[in-house]
């Protein structure tokens, strides 16, 4: 074939059809590889009696300065769930992820950024007392200042 790059043969299909699929599996095993920086935390701890769900609820109810019992959630599983609330004051609907790393409770607005730059962001800090009965959060922020907050699986 004139003007070929091949060299004197041209490549077969078959040789064709080996190097496409080694360069797509090469592009899959790079790009599983890669985590991008808005990429999920990885979840380390969980709770007996409070899901993921009920940690999200609860973080959110903190952050949003909202009552825990106008927040939903609307999908869960065993490393991330999704809320939403209506804002009563002008019913704009509003909706979170979260994800468990550690003791920390971590969220996102459901299309934004993971809040775990720590250096600059609250932190979430999780924990059970009353024999598991009682979830408590503490909202710590980079300055030392903060606040703590409980709640019982009867608040959800």
């Amino acid at each position: 074939m004139s003007g070929s790059n091949w060299g004197e043969k041209d490549a077969s299909p078959a040789f064709i059809a080996g190097a496409f699929a080694s360069i797509v599996l090469l592009a899959f095993v790079v790009a599983g590889s890669i985590q991008p920086q808005n990429a999920a935390p990885t979840i380390t701890a969980k709770s007996d009696r409070f899901n993921i769900g009920h940690l999200c609820r609860a973080a959110i109810s903190i952050v949003m300065g909202r009552p825990v019992g106008i927040i939903r959630v609307d999908s869960m599983n065993q490393s991330l769930a999704t809320v939403s609330y209506n804002r009563p004051d002008d019913g704009t609907l509003w909706q979170q992820k979260c994800t468990i790393e550690g003791d920390h409770v971590v969220w996102a607005a459901l299309d934004g950024r993971w809040r775990n730059n720590y250096q600059w962001e609250e932190r979430l800090i999780f924990s059970h007392g009353n024999n598991g009965e009682l979830l408590t959060i503490k909202q710590k922020y980079p300055d030392g200042s903060g606040s703590t907050q409980e709640f019982r699986l009867t608040d959800f």
